[in-house]
């Protein structure tokens, strides 16, 4: 079973270059970013996906997508799970573009632009995990 965060927020990267949530850029040498699908899954997706479904269904889209059967979608999911894998605290959304994370009791995930007042209301939330995403830079 994968990791899920739960009652958490995920504020931006110390070094996050960003002053202001992005729209990431959908595509770097021809192909999508992981940014973008991302951002893709989450904006607008409030709390109706985990961290788990996204990562897992981008891995999956990666390694061929819709050209899969049903069958070969799972093994890929099996095959995502098998090893371990970064959290969002290492999405380039959070690193790079500006974005937080919010989590509910259920881990299902809500993408948060850094200059928002929803974003100030989480940061602030006492009742919620606060976690800094990893900073580019070491």
């Amino acid at each position: 079973m994968a990791f899920e965060y739960e009652n958490t927020f995920i504020s931006v990267a110390d070094d996050c270059a960003a002053e202001v949530g992005e729209v990431p850029p959908a595509e770097y040498r021809g192909k999508p970013t992981q940014a973008a699908q991302e951002f893709a899954m989450l904006h607008g997706h409030d709390f109706e996906h985990t961290m788990s479904e996204i990562q897992s269904a981008i891995w999956v889209e990666r390694k061929g997508g819709a050209e899969l059967s049903e069958d070969e979608r799972q093994a890929l999911r099996d095959e995502y799970f098998g090893t371990g894998r970064a959290c969002f605290r290492a999405s380039p959304l959070a690193k790079r573009y500006g974005w937080g994370f919010v989590f509910d009791a259920e881990g299902k995930v809500a993408l948060v632009a850094s200059d928002s007042e929803a974003y100030a209301s989480y940061a602030a939330d006492n009742s919620l995990d606060q976690l800094k995403a990893m900073k580019a830079k070491r």
